[in-house]
């Protein structure tokens, strides 16, 4: 360790007004001879400063339990390494049984006390101190001593009380005085061991809170909340469903099976449908539970889902089977990445409508040296770019095109002379749907995402103007690092031990507030010294006052510290004032310069231009967004029955769906502006997922359903309209109730009238007519219901599933609701004409009985 210099030790001295040598050697030297790190310490905590630094040899004079009367015992406090006397094992807490001042560290050794297991494992070894069993029966003797003896060691020393008894269940948050000590019983129920799912799956909504709002997108839930199986495969086919040439693409994709995709109730929040051949095989396997899941086909499941993103009559459903389903084919490399395996599935396809998504790239590496210039070009294809840039690296990104620029200008040497070998990449051929997945880590900042995206800037065509623009950004990135060095060359100093850096700006700056402080304490010092020398000679004038004027009277040695210090304040703001006028003359003004030449470079083929050569053709516009599996923002066209202009673009408008815990899974969808997706799946910490397409795959016409997966969409259909008929029925009816109750207090007013007919004090004894019942009791309805005016007839999709033997007249031609038919009960009095006659309401609860239906009868 380097010695310091005698200048920074009487520099320290002299600040510090510390005499010991010793004392400041030390500090500097753990400090690698920073004089301002000392300094910094010194004043954080001076009273600390001495006894940090210092070297204390009353320690090595004390006893081995440690010298109680020393004076630095306090400090130095000695433990215990075995209990005071026996062989204990400590348990529980019980600091007097080792007295006030000394600790317990840890129990007492055992190297010569073998636990009884360690014994038993002693037994399967050569080094067994003892006889080894000689039979069966002396081996299971051991065995159970060793298990005795373990569960006798296990129990508390004597003198402390025993452990609680075992605890099961869910411990409370509170505490409750229970505490978890070991296992000393001799058996365990296993039910009170079973593991339990730490979150459990919250419900789905009502039937009638998943029903569709026709004007609103179908939303494809992760039904998965946990973080590792989370994934965005629904969002993604949602925004594809609503460009029409990706939304025929998929539908093209394999082949139409033979067994009509099958039906399940349960389908649309993820069960299996699987083809006869794998439902075999899944029985098959049924014993097996190390079998791999039987997953159904990968484009059965693709064609199913965008038939119901087409006609269902659900608010959502869910991918997860699709996420999934490629997993159980072979010649897939899976990631885990589950977006990425999606894509990298439509690129695997062999059909021809992959070419939808597909886009084929050539990258370029050029090398240039003394000895001539050469190189290579490799082919690939992709359906979605990724970008896996750290949060560093997309530090100075600012756009969207500035992280392409990344991906395919890339380069590494100095350009000038010598070896210089660079990189480009090129599209060859455009897909008319494009792709990109944004930060492996999360951006680190917002940046700008275009509406509209050109790619003219990355397609092969323009060669000669890539590499132009290639040119440009490596001359700005080796000016930008030439400006980054200077700064750093004149505002960091690294420390040559450590080869840590320090700004210079903030160092100064803090080096001034130090010798400030200092420079107050002194003279608040001999303002106090004056105040108690004029006290003392009898003068009333109050020298030490905040405000008081003027400077104190200073002592020798104190008048040259403070000159001291003022010297060194004038020497860092003068350093301060040099870095800022050189930052502001020079590097500032360049790096603005530079970013005025980089946007322009930014801007070629990007944005429209009057240039021809620099005008971009290619466009794509963004058709949704997706930053959470919980949420997607979708840009959907407006049909409208009025087009007022054949040349005019069709109206579109932005949607967010959600389906979050917080609104109970209900689906909630808000139309919103593209500034205001940008803030929320843009920005610092997001992973956007992008979704661009030409204007010529919004324009195709698209395909109209295959017979068989309309079939399976209409039954799907049906399913949940019988659950909102079930739903509906098992809801009290408000118009029955309240017919209910006018039947019922029509009875109470025609009993009152009886008595009152009935009574000796009548005057008309058994003798009662049409007039003498009161107007409630007249307008009371016979049976709960609207009479013949209220009856509908059943929807012809119901009455396939639901046997319409149950069913009765509706009270409602807007919400249909089914009741049973109930035989009205025998009279139980027998009354004269023109009075209605009682009878108990309508009750019972309706339970929807289905039949077996063949698919080619729907």
């Amino acid at each position: 360790m380097a010695q310091p210099s005698e200048s920074d030790i009487v520099t320290v001295m002299s600040i510090t007004g510390l005499s010991d040598r010793s004392v400041i050697v030390q500090a500097l030297q753990s400090k690698d001879n920073n004089v301002e790190a000392v300094m910094n310490d010194y004043f954080d905590s001076p009273e600390n400063f001495s006894n940090k630094y210092s070297w204390d040899e009353d320690v090595f004079g004390s006893s081995r339990e440690g010298d109680s009367s020393s004076a630095n015992n306090s400090k130095n406090p000695s433990f215990a390494i075995h209990p005071a006397e026996g062989n204990q094992v400590i348990y529980g807490s019980d600091p007097g049984y080792y007295g006030t001042h000394i600790a317990p560290s840890r129990p007492p050794s055992r190297a010569n006390n073998r636990s009884p297991i360690a014994r038993m494992v002693d037994m399967t070894t050569s080094d067994f101190p003892g006889a080894a069993p000689n039979s069966q029966h002396d081996e299971d003797a051991l065995v159970q001593q060793a298990m005795i003896e373990s569960l006798k060691s296990s129990n508390s020393p004597q003198g402390l009380p025993p452990p609680p008894p075992q605890q099961s269940g869910v411990t409370p948050t509170v505490d409750s005085g229970v505490h978890f000590g070991p296992a000393n019983r001799d058996d365990y129920k296993t039910e009170e061991w079973a593991m339990v799912p730490a979150k459990r799956r919250e419900p789905d909504p009502d039937a009638s809170a998943r029903k569709r709002n026709p004007d609103t997108p179908v939303f494809l839930r992760c039904r998965d909340e946990s973080g590792w199986a989370s994934h965005r495969v629904g969002g993604v086919l949602t925004i594809l469903h609503n460009i029409p040439a990706a939304r025929n693409a998929l539908l093209r994709i394999g082949i139409q099976p033979d067994y009509g995709y099958g039906n399940n109730s349960e389908w649309w929040k993820g069960t299996i449908i699987l083809p006869p051949d794998r439902l075999a095989l899944k029985e098959a396997q049924a014993s097996d539970i190390w079998e791999p899941t039987v997953y159904p086909p990968w484009s059965d499941e693709i064609h199913r889902l965008v038939a119901f993103l087409d006609n269902t009559e659900r608010s959502y459903g869910t991918a997860d089977i699709l996420a999934e389903a490629h997993e159980a084919h072979s010649g897939i490399e899976i990631s885990g990445d589950r977006e990425r395996d999606f894509f990298q599935k439509l690129n695997q396809d062999p059909s021809r409508e992959r070419d939808v998504f597909r886009a084929s790239i050539d990258a370029v590496t050029t090398t240039v040296s003394a000895t001539g210039k050469s190189s290579t070009t490799q082919q690939s294809e992709f359906t979605i770019l990724l970008s896996e840039f750290s949060k560093d690296q997309l530090l100075m990104a600012e756009s969207l095109y500035s992280i392409w620029d990344m991906m395919f200008f890339t380069h590494t040497g100095e350009s000038g002379e010598g070896s210089e070998s660079s990189q480009m990449a090129s599209i060859t051929k455009p897909s008319e749907v494009l792709a990109f997945r944004i930060g492996a880590e999360g951006l680190p900042t917002a940046i700008e995402i275009p509406e509209t995206l050109y790619i003219d800037r990355y397609l092969s065509s323009h060669l000669d103007e890539m590499r132009q623009i290639q040119k440009e950004l490596v001359d700005i990135h080796t000016a930008y690092q030439k400006s980054r060095e200077l700064e750093q060359k004149l505002t960091q100093w690294v420390n040559p031990k450590t080869g840590k850096a320090w700004d210079r700006r903030v160092m100064d700056k803090v080096g001034i507030k130090r010798c400030q402080e200092r420079i107050t304490q002194i003279k608040n010092r001999a303002c106090w010294r004056n105040h108690e020398q004029a006290h003392a000679q009898g003068d009333d004038t109050d020298y030490y006052l905040p405000d008081h004027e003027g400077d104190p009277t200073l002592l020798p040695e104190e008048a040259e510290v403070v000159a001291h210090y003022e010297a060194q304040v004038q020497r860092l703001e003068a350093n301060l004032a040099r870095i800022d006028q050189v930052m502001n003359d020079e590097i500032l003004p360049r790096r603005k310069a530079l970013e005025i030449f980089s946007r322009h470079v930014s801007s070629l083929l990007t944005v429209p231009s009057s240039d021809p050569r620099w005008n971009p053709t290619h466009r794509y516009t963004l058709r949704g967004v997706i930053n959470d599996h919980r949420k997607v923002f979708i840009r959907k066209r407006e049909t409208s029955l009025m087009e007022l202009d054949e040349d005019s673009a069709p109206a579109e408008q932005w949607w967010k769906l959600s389906c979050e815990e917080d609104n109970g899974y209900m689906v909630a969808s808000e139309a919103t502006t593209f500034e205001a997706i940008a803030r929320e799946a843009c920005g610092i910490g997001c992973k956007p997922i992008l979704i661009y397409a030409t204007e010529s795959a919004m324009d195709e016409a698209p395909d109209s359903l295959p017979e068989p997966l309309k079939t399976f969409v209409r039954f799907d259909n049906r399913h949940f309209k019988m659950e909102l008929t079930q739903a509906e029925a098992e809801q009290p009816d408000p118009l029955q109730e309240m017919s209910h109750l006018s039947t019922l207090r029509a009875a109470g007013l025609y009993l009152k009238k009886k008595r009152s007919t009935d009574s000796m004090d009548s005057m008309a004894t058994n003798q009662a007519s049409a007039g003498d019942i009161d107007e409630d009791m007249r307008d009371a309805s016979l049976d709960g219901g609207l009479g013949n005016d209220g009856a509908l007839g059943q929807d012809p999709d119901v009455q396939e599933l639901v046997d319409t033997s149950v069913m009765d007249n509706s009270l409602s031609d807007q919400q249909p609701s089914l009741l049973p038919t109930v035989s009205p009960p025998a009279q139980e009095m027998q009354e004269r004409a023109n009075v209605p006659l009682m009878t108990r309401p309508l009750s019972g609860i309706f339970e929807p009985t289905t039949t077996s239906v063949d698919m080619r009868d729907i």
